[in-house]
């Protein structure tokens, strides 16, 4: 008995199958941690309702709210599931797309849909909270629903064709170069349905109103969630203008790179017989459906050409969309080469019948099971692309393990002390943050972004005041400069080529000292003196390396020259910012070695001050302690 295949409940069966089988497959190679780039700051941002990266997003961060309010998971688990259920959400559109545009083909639509979800650039996209997932399943519905009135004509599919339209501009810019072609299907399809006043009024009207979603940015700006205030901000945000100068054609070459480059990204999924199969999808579509044909053809050229004009490097994500609309001609091309076998078949079976006059029974059935079986025998053998598929990218797909960074960090943070401060300018030091802010109930501070000099500094003005931590990534060696601990493991973080390694600092280490022949010295008025510092390494085996030597003379004393006898240093120092300083340098101190700096001052007013000497090594300054002077 052959399946009723205009049963709502067949069709239910075949697209609940192609949800619940791909959720399942996505949900078993999803990350299930935090792991930095976009994703971790995305983890951070939408729990919040925070504003994020431009141009904001607001229908994936309102949607991915509601993913935090799942029962169970880490709120990075819940916001990652965010990507796996669009990404079987979309494979079950264009189940129902192709279904409704190959009439009961839903094996073939199963089979295709199947195919593309599995390849690489796609399936990437799914173990991890991104927009691109939730971009393929709205541009998929307008698709659908523009099906749904292409084949009834009724007014309610046109309204949700428009309505999702609008709803994709609120999710990322890629709509807005697909948004031409999409708007123009209806027209193309049928014109005189869609120019009727009432209707366009209410499509303009469906296709602005989500973009009311976009005044989330101010309201949670002002809320203290963002910094998108005035309305100019407010434009140059969600228009995402910081961008629009790498927006241009750059030249062939960067041209012939991407090409090639986007060629390589899916070369392995898309094999010969694939591009065959679509090839001859395409000439099917323009034959017998020419406006789908066109439909397909400009959405992808629109899709390429901000992606060859933005960017200077291949990137996976930029061509999600791509996939799926190329999973249209592919079901086609299968669809017609099943056709032209059925088709053959009947003709050999023409021949045969004219040809022979035995018993009727016997070449009736003869060719009709020789029909079932090769056409059996066809559609098994379709199974081997989202098999293949599967098998080529499964092992790079599977993230379900790849939790380096963040059981990294998560290690890290329950070593470091409640109320204490880390210094990193590491790439994924937002993971940390994100533990912070929703796994850990510590309350430390993270110093990121600041020069070496800026973070001495800070560091300086911290210690003995909260417990400072350091993460080296991208800093010098900081080990001449500071006593440190290591905090629980190091490890090498090949997509970045950090060396990711915390310590707990324990102190300025202080291999440099201080002899001064006399602390208090008076003068009169007129006098001249010698004035002896002797400055010290303390360590055996490491030298010290001087980058300036400074002198800080009150008013009331002018250097008048060196002491050349009793000094290493022979030249006069410079002046700036009042003090004298030498620094020719860097002034080398060998182990258990020693510099002497004798300078000859006057006395030139009656005071009672001091004399301020320090040096400069490893960026910090290490002061010597200070000689009052007297003058009568």
């Amino acid at each position: 008995m052959e399946p009723n295949y205009t049963s709502p409940k067949f069709k239910i069966a075949i697209y609940a199958i192609s949800f619940i089988a791909t959720f399942v497959v996505y949900l078993l190679t999803m990350n299930p941690s935090s792991f930095g780039y976009d994703t971790t700051w995305f983890h951070i941002q939408v729990p919040q309702l925070a504003v994020g990266q431009t141009t904001g997003f607001p229908i994936a961060f309102l949607l991915g709210k509601l993913f935090t309010y799942l029962p169970f998971g880490t709120i990075a688990f819940r916001l990652n599931i965010f990507s796996v259920f669009f990404g079987a959400a979309t494979v079950t559109v264009f189940v129902m797309i192709i279904s409704n545009l190959i009439k009961k083909e839903y094996y073939i639509a199963l089979i295709s849909s199947l195919f593309f979800c599995f390849f690489r650039v796609f399936w990437l996209q799914t173990n991890r909270f991104e927009v691109y997932t939730l971009h393929t399943f709205l541009t998929g519905l307008v698709i659908l629903f523009g099906v749904y009135w292409t084949n009834s004509k009724e007014t309610r599919f046109l309204y949700l064709y428009y309505l999702f339209i609008g709803l994709s501009f609120t999710n990322h810019p890629l709509s807005v170069f697909l948004a031409p072609m999409l708007i123009l299907f209806p027209v193309i399809t049928d014109w005189k349905a869609v120019f009727k006043l009432k209707r366009v009024v209410i499509i303009i009207a469906l296709m602005i109103a989500p973009l009311l979603l976009y005044l989330y940015i101010p309201i949670r700006s002002y809320q203290g969630y963002g910094n998108v205030k005035t309305f100019h901000q407010f434009i140059h945000y969600i228009t995402g203008m910081q961008w629009k100068q790498q927006l241009g054609f750059r030249s062939m070459e960067v041209f012939k790179k991407q090409a090639v480059g986007y060629y390589n990204l899916i070369r392995q999924d898309f094999n010969i017989a694939a591009l065959l199969i679509t090839l001859f999808g395409f000439v099917m579509l323009a034959w017998k459906k020419w406006r789908y044909f066109v439909l397909v053809f400009f959405l992808i050229i629109l899709n390429l050409i901000p992606v060859f004009l933005y960017e200077d490097v291949p990137n996976d994500f930029y061509i999600v969309s791509v996939v799926t609309f190329l999973l249209i001609p592919f079901a086609f091309g299968i669809y017609h080469i099943k056709e032209v076998i059925k088709a053959v078949i009947r003709k050999i079976s023409a021949r045969k019948s004219d040809g022979e006059h035995g018993n009727k029974k016997e070449v009736a059935s003869g060719p009709g099971s020789f029909k079932i079986t090769a056409v059996s025998i066809f559609m098994a053998a379709i199974l081997f692309f989202p098999v293949n598929a599967f098998a080529i990218n499964y092992a790079e797909a599977d993230k379900s393990r790849d939790t380096v960074i963040y059981d990294y960090w998560k290690a890290v943070e329950g070593e470091l002390e409640d109320n204490s401060i880390i210094f990193s300018s590491s790439k994924s030091t937002s993971v940390l943050a994100y533990l912070l802010l929703y796994e850990s109930e510590k309350s430390i501070k993270i110093e990121r972004g600041l020069s070496y000099e800026e973070m001495l500094s800070s560091i300086e003005a911290n210690i003995g005041k909260n417990t400072i931590y350091i993460n080296q990534a991208y800093m010098p060696d900081l080990s001449n400069a500071f006593e440190l601990e290591p905090v629980s493991y190091f490890i090498y973080w090949m997509d970045y080529s950090e060396e990711l390694k915390t310590f707990k600092v324990l102190g300025i280490k202080k291999y440099v000292g201080f002899e001064i022949e006399d602390k208090d010295i008076s003068f009169t008025f007129g006098e001249e003196k010698n004035i002896s510092y002797v400055i010290t390494n303390n360590s055996e085996t490491e030298p010290v390396y001087l980058s300036s030597i400074e002198l800080g003379l009150p008013k009331s004393l002018s250097l008048i020259g060196i002491n050349e006898n009793s000094s290493d240093l022979k030249a006069m120092p410079g002046m700036a910012s009042g003090f004298y300083m030498w620094t020719n340098g860097p002034y080398i101190i060998e182990p258990s070695g020693k510099i002497r700096i004798s300078v000859r001052v006057k006395a030139v007013a009656p005071d009672e001050n001091n004399i301020r000497f320090r040096i400069t090594t490893n960026n910090l300054y290490v002061e010597a302690p200070e000689v009052t002077i007297r003058i009568k």
